[in-house]
């Protein structure tokens, strides 16, 4: 039934997000009654899109107090130190003891996560989102930021006086390098175009780039290898023809080069091993069919071992393995048992005898001097208990996250209590109510004693150390009945959601909201339905003795309800349309007598385009636009929270906007925190943002 539910859900999304004027609910105009007033298109008050902005306005600045959670992920390792990327921190590690590795030191919160990290000669490179962040760590108790430079993306590789990377989502995925020798002023020394999936391994001889493409005509792939001088990239040393595969990794060390072919399903997969003293004249030496059938994401060489992390194919996580091959004789390599972690890796590099890999379980340390026996030495766990923060909702002293655990990532609920100097997990290992992805709801709320969000049905919170998928569902149980999307409102033990219809074509969300009765928990009812002349609630929201609704159906309406009597909602005022006919409102937040409604406009090849509405509703019979602000071009919003005199709206994978209605005729942006977040909750002026793979952030704002 929940897949039936999580498929309506979807359908219905999809529907509403298809054109900027949905059709699909029904083309029937509403029909005047007593009770309601309607302003349509014809005597909407239109202001202008640049309205006058007030003399003074007031700018806010963010502060982040605290990051928790966080993914370890990029690695690398030099001697007895590892440098980690942690959440949004970059870290370095003492492994001296493999057995209990030891946190050295920590950075601010950067901008982003750690996207790769290479170290070289006592500095390290880090990449974080489009920017290369060069540290002097010859002391790994207090690394120095000596150099920074913007425009760079893709993985890290350093050799000599020079990073370099393979640029992706471009035409020509360019190879560049950077010239590092002055780490205070980093510069571009050179490109070189690389077509198709590509892999690079560096050695002060040569760089090493693998690369390939398939055929528009033939879809037969085709790839090669060029050894190419790392001062120079428009120099090519040496060029040999590779067979066709899907993907290349390559590994140098010594004078020995190792390229393995990844076909996954279309063949076996191939090691070349080749002698490249001579990088003019490189010469192969051994090769080896092996399958392997999975997404091969990482290669690592030691002088008697080749290590290749691979992927279940076609997903991008678990199960990963660890293929091993014994290259005491490289002219004939010989295939191990490959080693099948608990744990999912990330990432991973080797040393000596010790191979570290990133994963859900945080940095794991394994002794690799007998490859057959491949064995855990050390950990070093989450220090607060949990990596990512998806969604996040606040009840008081408690912080509600939705966060992923164990190796096939489930979403799993996680309790924080804040009110003690040192926050803890109420709720231990979290609850696990196992999805793999997160659902298209909106975000998190808490609801009386439920918290909604999660999916169709809620969870049980009157015990918050011990949550659990609430009892007597009608969300769940029933087939025709209610259907917690959007976030339902609530007022005392009433709760407005929406409906799940059945129909002659089958199940459907839309035809109004339904009314239902939480005086026990245990068993809701669902005492009542308001059929809204079958449009599709979008969103729903209390203020004082009125329930405001946002439907669509030819067009986006704003419906005001009177709940003096909560069984019975009575609705005074319409406005029809809320917003321009061709948009579609995503999200909504209420100030006072004020809705703030982010509408998107546009159609996605060109860039959506998104106005801010602020619609009076201090005449609940007449309610009215008194003025609309456009935002600046492609920032997507779809999630809006009111705190005194600011709306903060998230924006799609950019961070948070602050948009300043002192001035309700006159708003204006005060504020940006330019952070990647998938979900945010407010208390006055503090944000609590949960940043994905980054944790869980808490900023103050100041003004």
């Amino acid at each position: 039934m929940k897949k039936i539910f999580f498929s309506l859900m979807m359908i219905a999304v999809l529907a509403l997000s298809a054109c900027a004027s949905p059709t699909g609910f029904g083309t029937t105009r509403p029909s005047a009654s007593d009770q309601v007033t309607t302003i349509v298109a014809a005597t909407m008050q239109v202001f202008p899109s640049n309205t006058p902005e007030p003399p003074s306005q007031e700018e806010l600045t963010f502060k982040v107090l605290t990051q928790m959670g966080g993914l370890f992920d990029a690695v690398a390792v030099d001697g007895n130190t590892l440098y980690l990327g942690i959440g949004a921190r970059f870290t370095t590690i003492d492994i001296s003891d493999p057995s209990s590795p030891r946190l050295l030191w920590q950075s601010e919160v950067l901008t982003d996560l750690p996207a790769s990290i290479a170290v070289q000669s006592g500095m390290a490179y880090l990449r974080v989102g489009t920017e290369m962040l060069i540290y002097d760590v010859r002391d790994p108790v207090l690394p120095i930021l000596a150099g920074r430079m913007s425009g760079v993306a893709g993985n890290l590789f350093s050799a000599g006086d020079f990073v370099y990377t393979i640029t992706p989502y471009i035409a020509d995925r360019p190879l560049i390098a950077f010239d590092v020798n002055d780490p205070a002023h980093p510069i571009e020394a050179g490109r070189r175009a690389v077509s198709g999936n590509a892999a690079l391994a560096v050695s002060g001889e040569a760089l090493y780039l693998a690369s390939g493409r398939q055929d528009p005509v033939t879809h037969t792939y085709e790839g090669t290898l060029q050894l190419v001088d790392p001062t120079n990239l428009e120099r090519t040393f040496s060029e040999i023809a590779l067979d066709g595969a899907q993907g290349y990794q390559v590994a140098v060390l010594g004078d020995l080069a190792y390229v393995v072919e990844n076909r996954l399903t279309g063949g076996p997969d191939v090691l070349l091993v080749l002698d490249v003293s001579d990088p003019a004249n490189p010469k192969g030496i051994a090769r080896q069919e092996t399958v392997i059938e999975q997404t091969i994401t990482g290669v690592a060489a030691t002088d008697e071992t080749l290590f290749l992390l691979s992927r279940s194919f076609p997903h991008s996580g678990c199960p990963t393995s660890i293929h091993v091959f014994d290259i005491t004789d490289p002219t004939l390599p010989r295939s191990m048992d490959p080693f099948v972690p608990q744990s999912c890796f990330n990432r991973f590099t080797v040393s000596g005898d010790t191979l570290v890999a990133t994963s859900e379980r945080g940095l794991e340390i394994y002794n690799i001097s007998d490859p057959a026996n491949i064995t855990l030495t050390g950990e070093l766990t989450p220090p607060d208990g949990f990596i990512t923060a998806e969604r996040v909702a606040l009840d008081e002293d408690l912080t509600y996250l939705v966060t992923t655990a164990g190796r096939n990532r489930l979403q799993r609920l996680r309790v924080l209590d804040l009110a003690s100097p040192t926050p803890s997990l109420l709720n231990g290992d979290g609850f696990d109510w196992g999805y793999h992805e997160l659902s298209s709801f909106e975000g998190l709320a808490v609801r009386g004693d439920r918290l909604f969000g999660l999916g169709p049905s809620a969870v049980d919170i009157s015990d918050p150390a011990n949550s659990r998928m609430a009892a007597g569902d009608i969300g769940v149980d029933n087939e025709e009945g209610v259907f917690y999307w959007p976030i339902p409102a609530q007022i005392g033990n009433i709760l407005y959601t929406g409906l799940l219809t059945n129909t002659p074509d089958g199940l459907r969300i839309g035809g109004g909201f339904g009314i239902v009765d939480m005086s026990n928990p245990d068993k809701p009812v669902l005492v009542n339905k308001v059929s809204m002349e079958g449009a599709t609630v979008t969103a729903l929201s209390v203020t004082g003795r009125y329930l405001i609704v946002f439907s669509q159906k030819e067009s986006t309406r704003l419906h005001v309800f009177d709940v003096s009597d909560p069984l019975a909602p009575v609705e005074v005022g319409l406005l029809e349309p809320a917003v321009d006919p061709s948009e579609q409102v995503e999200d909504f937040a209420v100030s006072g007598d004020t809705v703030y409604a982010a509408s998107r406009g546009g159609v996605k090849s060109e860039g959506f385009r998104f106005t801010i509405y602020a619609l009076d509703v201090s005449d609940p019979s007449h309610p009215r636009e008194i003025s609309r602000f456009e935002l600046p071009d492609r920032e997507f919003v779809n999630k809006m929270v009111s705190a005194g005199d600011t709306i903060y709206m998230r924006l799609y994978n950019e961070g948070i906007r602050a948009l300043n209605i002192s001035d309700k005729a006159h708003p204006y942006l005060s504020g940006y925190f330019p952070f990647p977040i998938s979900d945010f909750a407010v208390d006055g002026d503090l944000l609590y943002l949960a940043a994905g793979a980054s944790g869980l952030l808490i900023v103050q704002v100041e003004r």
